[in-house]
């Protein structure tokens, strides 16, 4: 029940039954009882602020995606030509901070391929570059993902169902753009668990696999950056500028607290998350091209799974842009990086995954798992 419902001329009993609770609900009702019925009822400031933030953020994205359309646009320095080829030497779902930094890796690397990146959003917003802006920023669908998750048993028991909602960016940038500028690695048991079960047993995604390429992402400047074993855990000269910021209100009672509960604040490990994040601007490679508003809706292979170790073979994918439909063939790999959910979500509409998920929405299952 919103704040307009409860303070309307009307609303006398729409918040609460207990009438001695009402003191200021009633008095606002009437006072606003006086006036003629035309009379236009004065609306919370808080709701004309969302009402105008809601908006501002559907014109920009509205605005945005009318230009990609009018102009085609395809941020580039590839010829029109080359960025319009159908084939790719790397294509890259995704344009997050992770997609982001392969595409620029792979187009640095190797002047003489091509890349394409796929992005299902846009430009960020102006409002984007205000860290407080991002509690109203999630709840946008018209630049962010909102996913609901299953019921849980032992955790969001004061959620709707006990489901926790999640949201992701849909934007150049992704959940960086929407995160409150920290920057959080995923914990080290998960991917511990990840070698042992979900992987099938597989090393390389163990943490200690993992960390070098964490330490190559990252430009580190943060809060442990002159202690003596930053390096073990941090990188230098890598695409994301990590560091701390001057202004952080709550913070040091933040880790008070948590020292006082016994957490030790001076391990230069995963753990502290006293980090802000900005993407560096390295330049667009002369070789790269980003689609925006691509959402990509499959991956398409070659070949069949044999029963001795063969696999389909990634080829290309195929994306929606601006209610049309195209196939695009990469010459090298297929690169998946649209985060937790939308990795996993394509993978299971291209038929890769648990073959009950697969068989009971009739997709067509090009793997055994």
């Amino acid at each position: 029940m919103n704040l307009i419902q409860c303070f309307g001329r009307n609303s006398y009993y729409c918040c609460y039954k207990s009438d001695h609770k009402m003191t200021v609900v009633n008095a606002i009702n009437s006072i606003l009882r006086v006036f003629p019925d035309r009379f236009p009822i004065p609306l919370p400031v808080s709701a004309v602020v969302v009402v105008a933030l809601t908006l501002s953020i559907n014109s920009w994205v509205a605005f945005d995606r009318a230009k990609d359309f009018v102009t085609q646009n395809n941020i580039i320095n590839l010829s029109a030509k080359q960025c319009q080829d159908q084939s790719f030497d790397y294509i890259i779902v995704g344009g997050g901070a992770a997609g982001m930094i392969v595409a620029t890796r792979l187009a640095n690397a190797s002047r003489g391929a091509t890349v394409l990146l796929l992005e299902a959003g846009g430009d960020p917003s102006l409002l984007n570059e205000l860290p407080s802006m991002d509690f109203f920023l999630l709840n946008q669908p018209a630049n962010t993902w909102i996913y609901n998750s299953t019921p849980q048993a032992y955790a969001c028991g004061a959620c709707d169902d006990r489901k926790a909602l999640t949201t992701r960016g849909r934007m150049l940038g992704g959940s960086t753009s929407t995160s409150f500028m920290l920057h959080v690695r995923g914990n080290r048991e998960d991917f511990n668990r990840w070698q042992y079960e979900d992987a099938g047993g597989d090393p390389q995604w163990s943490y200690k696999a993992l960390l070098p390429y964490f330490k190559k992402s990252e430009d580190y400047n943060g809060a442990h950056v002159n202690k003596r074993d930053s390096d073990i855990y941090h990188g230098k000269g890598g695409l994301l500028n990590v560091g701390t910021h001057d202004y952080m209100p709550g913070a040091d009672q933040f880790l008070a607290a948590a020292a006082e509960k016994g957490f030790l604040l001076e391990i230069i490990m995963e753990e502290i998350k006293k980090f802000f994040l900005r993407l560096m601007d390295t330049g667009k490679p002369s070789n790269l091209c980003i689609r925006k508003y691509a959402l990509v809706t499959k991956v398409n292979f070659v070949g069949e799974y044999d029963g001795h170790g063969k696999h389909p073979t990634a080829v290309g994918v195929t994306y929606t842009r601006h209610k049309k439909e195209y196939t695009v063939y990469a010459r090298k790999e297929v690169i998946l990086s649209a985060g937790t959910m939308g990795s996993a979500k394509l993978l299971l509409l291209s038929g890769v995954g648990p073959a009950y998920d697969l068989e009971a929405m009739n997709v067509r299952n090009m793997d055994k798992i």
